[in-house]
Parts: C-alpha cells; sequence; structure tokens
C-alpha cells in the first residue's frame, strides 16, 4: 500500500512539474522531439510566443534546421554560433527586442528570407552583399529607418524589400528608387 501512494505521488508531482515548464523547457521539448524526426528536407523550429530571452544552445545542434520562427519572443541578440545552421533559410525575428541589424547572419549563405518588422533594427548595414542567397528582406514597420547600405542596389539575388521609407532621407530614398529600377519589389510598411 505505501509503495503505491508512492508511486501515486511520484507520478502526480512528475505531471504537475511537466505542467509548469517554463516556455525554455518547453522549447527543449520541442527540440528534443525534432531530433529525433527530423528530415533532411524539410524542418521548421516556431517558437512563435515562447518567453525566450535567448535561442536555446540545442538549436544549433539541428544542422538540417531549414526555418526558425523567433517572432514575438524577448530575444535581443542573435549569438555567433547561428552560423552552425548552414542549411537554414527562412529566419523571423519579427516582434523581438532585437536593436541592431546582427552581423552574425552574414555567414548564412543558405538564407532567403529575413524578417525583422516590428523591432528597433533601424539599418540594413554594409555586408549584406554577404548573404549571397537572400531574396526576401523585412524591416517594417522599424521607425525611423537610419541607413540602408548602398551595397545592396548590387545585390544579385534580392527581389523583395520591406521596409518603411515614408520618413527618411535622400540616400536611403536613391538606394530604394534604385532597387525599384532593378525590378526589386519595395513595399512601403509604415
Amino acid at each position: 500500500m505505501n509503495l503505491y501512494l508512492l508511486i501515486l505521488f511520484f507520478v502526480c508531482c512528475s505531471f504537475n512539474t511537466y505542467s509548469q515548464n517554463s516556455d525554455y523547457e518547453k522549447a527543449i521539448i520541442k527540440i528534443n522531439r525534432m531530433k529525433n524526426n527530423i528530415s533532411d528536407s524539410t524542418s521548421l523550429l516556431d517558437f512563435t510566443d515562447y518567453d525566450l530571452n535567448t535561442i536555446p544552445e540545442e538549436v544549433y545542434e539541428l544542422t538540417n534546421l531549414k526555418g526558425l520562427i523567433l517572432d514575438n519572443t524577448n530575444i535581443e541578440n542573435i549569438p555567433k554560433d547561428i552560423k552552425r545552421l548552414k542549411s537554414l533559410t527562412l529566419l523571423s525575428l519579427n516582434n523581438t527586442k532585437i536593436k541592431e541589424f546582427p552581423k552574425a547572419l552574414f555567414k548564412l549563405k543558405n538564407l532567403t528570407i529575413l524578417s525583422l518588422n516590428f523591432t528597433e533594427v533601424r539599418s540594413i548595414p554594409k555586408g549584406i552583399n554577404k548573404m549571397k542567397n537572400l531574396r526576401e528582406l523585412g524591416i517594417m514597420f522599424n521607425l525611423p529607418i537610419e541607413y540602408i547600405s548602398p551595397e545592396i542596389k548590387k545585390h544579385q539575388k534580392i527581389k523583395v524589400l520591406y521596409v518603411c521609407y515614408e520618413y527618411t532621407n535622400e540616400a536611403i530614398m536613391e538606394v530604394i528608387n534604385t532597387l525599384k529600377q532593378n525590378g526589386v519589389y519595395t513595399a512601403n510598411g509604415c
């Protein structure tokens, strides 16, 4: 009888602990499940609305990861370890606490879509052309945009730029107009 009560107590305590996991612990559980079921062709890890301050270290073990969505989290920066995600083609950091364009992303050669909408990112820095396969870049609703590196005008693959250019300077407008002339779709999202 006492053994039965002990087992019942253990099961109940384990269930309560599991059901009260933090979002970080839930993220680790999700990552571990993905490790066991990951496909070489498609894999997307979505942590939208998780209460995360950092990207869990375990994410960097998912070398075949194609998409990482961290929207509506408290993430403030992207560590250099992001370069380990060599297969990453989609990175969404909408409505995060990021204040500067993460230069660590320049190492992601396969990244095609980068979304930094609703953040405090105010510029597209020099070095953007290192992201050779980038096709879509979003920095909408990040007012005011202070700088867009002119080198983006020579980017070979960029097709879409989502940016608020309503309250910008002449240098930024010159870059945007050149992109438009080169066939890049520029959405004015303010």
